[in-house]
This record gives structure tokens, sequence and C-alpha cells, in this order.
């Protein structure tokens, strides 16, 4: 039937047009609103050599100087030395993101680090970083226009990090998160959450999440003596001079 073939193609036609009407300039404004670069990421040699193992390459390498370009899937070892990896947005000012600190026996891997590619955008930069073992220090950027959401990963569950001062350690046994300024979402493997804030800290082990504690540690075992002298209790007493020099 001529009559309904035409009407066929006249209707296609009509609606193909108005999805490409519609659809492009949604499509653009996604693309513009919603498109992500990876982030600028520099690694400094505090205390050389530390190890890095580049993505795709099963070799670990010694960096011994500074290396301006540490692409994704970094993986960045200490010994008995230290150095900071350190994120730049993807724009001409360059302004930093975050700094990670890595202190002695310590292993981080880079997962990803990425800014909204056009400035029209309102999205807020991203970092993501696993911690395998070993203590950093956290420093994510306050940046108004632009917020910054730093989410660490360990063996025992993820932390989500904004504008702050922060301290991961990390062991077989537990994660210990330290908020020296701003907030972080602690989460464990059972998507147990807490939130903590200024001079509040948390031990994650694999079953539960124990705080908010405070901010201080006390450094003295059993300080108050609340136990039995002993070897358990964090005190050796002892009756017997065995140095004459000595009073």
């Amino acid at each position: 039937n001529p009559e309904r073939l035409a009407w066929a193609v006249l209707l296609a036609s009509f609606f193909t047009c108005v999805g490409l009407a519609i659809g492009v300039p949604v499509g653009i404004r996604s693309y513009v609103l919603h498109s992500r670069v990876t982030q600028r990421v520099s690694l400094e040699v505090q205390r050389a050599p530390l190890r890095a193992v580049f993505e795709g390459r099963g070799a670990p390498v010694a960096i011994v100087e500074n290396r301006s370009e540490v692409p994704e899937g970094t993986t960045v070892t200490t010994d008995s030395t230290a150095g900071q990896l350190v994120m730049y947005a993807p724009h001409a000012d360059d302004p930093v993101v975050a700094r990670v600190q890595l202190y002695d026996f310590t292993e981080v891997t880079l997962r990803s680090a990425r800014s909204p590619r056009f400035e029209a955008s309102r999205e807020g930069h991203e970092v993501v970083i696993d911690v395998h073992a070993g203590r950093v220090r956290i420093s994510v950027a306050d940046d108004t226009d632009r917020p910054t959401d730093l989410a660490v990963r360990t063996l025992h569950g993820e932390v989500n990090l904004s504008a702050g001062s922060y301290e991961v350690k990390v062991s077989d046994e537990r994660t210990e998160v330290a908020v020296s300024s701003g907030q972080a979402i602690v989460k464990d493997s059972d998507d147990q959450t807490l939130k903590l804030g200024p001079a509040e800290r948390a031990i994650v082990e694999e079953d539960q999440i124990v705080g908010p504690l405070p901010g201080a540690r006390n450094l003295v075992l059993n300080g108050d003596f609340r136990f039995a002298l002993g070897p358990d209790s964090g005190w050796v007493p002892y009756d017997t001079q065995t140095d004459p020099e000595q009073p």
C-alpha cells in the first residue's frame, strides 16, 4: 500500500528528527557536565629509593628522583624511605587536589585520580587509593568551587574523606583512621558506617568499627595502674640491682 508506506516513512522521519533535536543537545550537555580526565600525579622522593610498580609492568622500578607523571594503577612501596604523592587538577593553574604522605614500610596503589574535563561542570575531583600496609598522612584541598572526594580502601573497609587532614594506619589486623580536621565516613566490610569529626578517630576491624574515639592516644600502657604489675600489663617490676655502679 503506497499510502501506508508513505505515512510510515513520514512518521519515522518526524520522530527521528524530534529525537535528534532533543538527543543531540542533551548528549552534548551530558558530555560537558560529566566527562572526566585524569589528573596529573607526581611522586616526590623524600628519602630514596622508593619502589614503584606501574600498571601493566610486573617488575618494580627504583625511584630515586621526583617523577612528574605517575599513571593510574601505580603501586608505590617504601622501606626505610619516604615519599609523597601529589595530585594536581588538569587545568591551566594546576591547583593541588590532594597530598598523600607515605611513611616508612608503606604500600599504596593509586587506583584513580579524575577531574571534570570542562570548567562548566560543577562535579568535584575524585581520587581513589588503596593502602595495603603502613601509615599515610592525607591532606585534601579545600576548594569551595570544586570539592574533592578522596576514598581510601584498605583490607578492612573504605574511608571517604572531604577537605581536611587525616592519618590512616593499616596492619593485617585492623585499620586506624584519625581526623585532624575535616570529616571522614568510615565503612567496614559489612557496610556499617561511622562519621568522624575533628579530633576523633576509629579502629576498623574485620567485623566491627570501634569509635568514635578521642584523637589523643594514651602512650603509656596501664598508666593509671588499674591492673597488677607484670609483663602483661606493660610494667616489669624488679627488686634486685644487677649493676653495682648504679644506686
